[in-house]
């Protein structure tokens, strides 16, 4: 009965076209949503497969020279996912840059993969599913006493490594960075600081990666130590670089009272006088000098050629003259 009923009915839906019209009409709408839905949920799980992660990224400061400090940063990154798909004309970002880089140069194995703009690196090609690329590149940021590579994340980063050469008189200004090891290379050992391998950076976390000149520590010694004849022919040659600035010193060495309170600032005093005759020229030669006394010292002092107490005197005081240096650099600017 009910078959024949329907048979009945159905030259009748027919003679309708109204009826024809909206059950084709829902037919459609239904099969529209089912497939919008399962476009949808591919969107989402391509978005969720996309992701670039950092895996190392290395900072290596190369030199210090004419005022200027050369950085080398090694980056090695993965595509996680199983597929890379770019969102319209958006650029994927690598990572970004310090503030007021100049000299920007690609390694030769990066040109042509990734491109500078606007103090970020930007992919030029996609990076495949599941693989891993490598990318260099240099600049030079302005030496201050506190020189600044501090950047906003933009890809979670596992770990983030910073080569410092051993005689450099810079340390980390940060608690991102923790002392590891020592590592040599082509003839050079470099302190490496690391960030935590429990925590990784993610993006748009703000790496602070500042760092200072490191202090010589402090001594209780009431009296000036006898001084080594070797260590008077090292400060005779540093005076020579320094046209006699540095022969001042060896004779406030060989007193054989401890300068007073009062006679340190007028020292002190001496000392800017003499800088702000200087040219720029002169101050950066006055600099150079003052860092490689210092990088001498520091090595004299792993090798047990000099004592604790020379080294820490020495130490302290080119420290403090550096630092009046650089001061006087940052005024005639």
């Amino acid at each position: 009965m009910n078959k024949n009923r329907a048979c009945k009915l159905l030259p009748r839906v027919f003679k309708h076209p109204i009826l024809i019209l909206i059950i084709v009409t829902l037919l459609t709408c239904q099969a529209y949503n089912i497939t919008s839905a399962e476009e949808h949920s591919n969107d989402s799980s391509t978005n969720r497969q996309t992701e670039i992660t950092i895996l190392q990224h290395t900072l290596v400061i190369t030199k210090i020279e004419n005022g200027l400090m050369t950085v080398m940063e090694l980056i090695q990154a993965k595509n996680q996912g199983t597929a890379m798909k770019q969102q319209g004309n958006q650029p994927i970002i690598l990572c970004s840059l310090p503030k007021e880089y100049l000299n920007f140069k690609l390694e030769p194995q990066s040109v042509g993969k990734i491109e500078e703009d606007s103090g970020n690196l930007k992919l030029q090609s996609l990076i495949k599913p599941n693989e891993t690329q490598n990318f260099g590149f240099t600049y030079v940021i302005r030496f201050s006493e506190t020189p600044d590579l501090s950047r906003r994340i933009t890809s979670e980063t596992i770990q983030l490594n910073t080569f410092v050469p051993d005689g450099l008189p810079l340390v980390p200004k940060t608690t991102l960075l923790k002392e590891s090891q020592q590592e040599r290379i082509h003839e050079q050992t470099y302190n490496i600081y690391t960030t935590s391998p429990e925590k990784n950076l993610q993006s748009g976390q703000l790496a602070d990666i500042r760092f200072q000149i490191k202090k010589a520590p402090s001594t209780s010694a009431p009296h000036p130590p006898h001084i080594e004849p070797w260590v008077l022919i090292l400060i005779a040659i540093a005076g020579t670089f320094l046209g006699g600035f540095c022969v001042i010193i060896f004779f406030k060495i060989r007193t054989p009272t401890p300068p007073s309170s009062q006679t340190q600032p007028q020292q002190n005093i001496a000392d800017l006088n003499w800088l702000k005759k200087l040219n720029n020229k002169d101050l950066e030669q006055a600099k150079t000098a003052r860092l490689e006394l210092i990088s001498h010292l520091d090595a004299i002092h792993e090798k047990q050629q000099i004592s604790e107490k020379v080294y820490n005197r020495l130490r302290k005081e080119q420290t403090e003259k550096l630092s009046t240096v650089l001061k006087q650099v940052r005024e005639n600017a």
